[in-house]
């Protein structure tokens, strides 16, 4: 099958537009009467009008407009990975644009398909000629003259295009369903676990708690140091927020609850596996008659800030929030909430998977289409 390609300029295909300019801090603040798409948003998948800020644009007053199908290009950035970046707009109504960043506009919309090029720009191959046109320590800034004299290879025929540009958009609308999905059971999580562990003691008329946290568990402490987390073996070792370091020969627990007590503290978290923490962490285990999930869900109501002590490294201490006021229900009870929380959680892992291989895919495809 004959394949053709057109090789230009990037500035002999776009038309380049700058954003806002010769605004001041008020010209934000006081008497705002116009959107304009703010730096961070052009990173969202769906640039849309929850993401807009307010500008106030006088009469008569000279700004660019942004315009359905525009591209949208970063031009500055503390990182590399945010300089240059490029995303689509896609709405109807005409904003504004910062003015850290650019209007790239398709010249001839009828030969080419402007979610086509969007996703070009987001290969491998292109990212790298953006980045080496990009330099600086603090603040990395793309130039834009090198920018215009980027060429790229793309497809003549606009049918093609579209078949492109139309598959990687149905990949990034189903990472945002998937993405909204999570959202919805998060907030379910968080509706139920206030009823079941704060509103619930309301309704029943309970004036005060008859049990502490010592009542229900245990800790174990971990000699387990970051050196031994660089081993390769078969068991992992946690650190804080369930972030794995490494693997060990030999494994300490097997379901068991964590929290960190130096650093980042608290977040407690649940490995039903063979596993092992290191010593900024502490094991949690249930006593007789306690559901572990029970306890793992009880645990995440916990304030732990109030009591962190230290300045630049934070630390908690067992023998402080042990002492935290619990109502204790009996054991099915325990087994019944462990478990509806614990389905929550498992969706909320698969769909977090699912978004992992969708972007993965997205990234292979990418590289495979727009390779070299």
């Amino acid at each position: 099958m004959d394949i053709k390609y057109f090789n230009k300029k990037i500035d002999e295909l776009f038309d380049i537009k700058s954003g806002l300019i010769s605004k001041n801090k008020n010209d934000f603040l006081k008497n705002t009467n116009s959107n304009y798409i703010q730096f961070k948003s052009i990173f969202k998948m769906n640039i849309n009008t929850n993401n807009f800020g307010k500008v106030k644009i006088k009469e008569n007053e000279n700004q660019n407009l942004v315009e359905k199908n525009d591209l949208l290009i970063n031009m500055t950035s503390e990182n590399y990975k945010e300089v240059g970046y490029i995303n689509i707009y896609e709405n109807k109504e005409k904003v504004y644009l910062n003015s850290f960043s650019k209007i790239l506009r398709i010249k001839n919309k009828e030969k080419n398909y402007p979610k086509y090029f969007n996703y070009l720009f987001q290969s491998s191959k292109y990212r790298n000629k953006i980045i080496k046109q990009s330099q600086g320590i603090t603040r990395i800034n793309l130039s834009l003259e090198n920018f215009k004299k980027i060429k790229i290879n793309y497809l003549i025929d606009i049918n093609k295009q579209k078949l492109i540009g139309d598959f990687f958009n149905k990949i990034d609308q189903l990472i945002e369903i998937t993405k909204e999905k999570n959202k919805f059971y998060k907030e379910l999580k968080k509706l139920f676990s206030s009823f079941i562990f704060q509103l619930n003691d309301k309704l029943m008329d309970i004036k005060e708690k008859k049990n502490i946290i010592d009542e229900i568990c245990f800790r174990k402490l971990s000699n387990n140091s970051i050196k031994e987390s660089n081993f390769i073996g078969r068991y992992p070792i946690y650190s804080a927020n369930k972030k794995i370091l490494g693997k060990i020969e030999k494994y300490d627990f097997t379901n068991f609850i964590a929290i960190s007590k130096d650093g980042t503290v608290g977040n407690p978290f649940y490995i039903q596996k063979e596993g092992s923490i290191i010593n900024t962490l502490e094991y949690i285990f249930p006593k007789k008659n306690i559901d572990i999930k029970y306890l793992f869900y009880l645990l995440q109501t916990i304030n732990f800030k109030k009591y962190e002590i230290g300045t630049s490294i934070k630390h908690i201490y067992f023998n402080d929030w042990k002492k935290e006021k619990i109502n204790l229900i009996d054991i099915k009870k325990q087994k019944l909430i462990g478990d509806f929380f614990n389905k929550i959680d498992q969706l909320i892992e698969n769909n977090s998977l699912s978004i992992k291989l969708l972007n993965d895919y997205k990234k292979s495809f990418l590289n495979i289409i727009f390779k070299d």
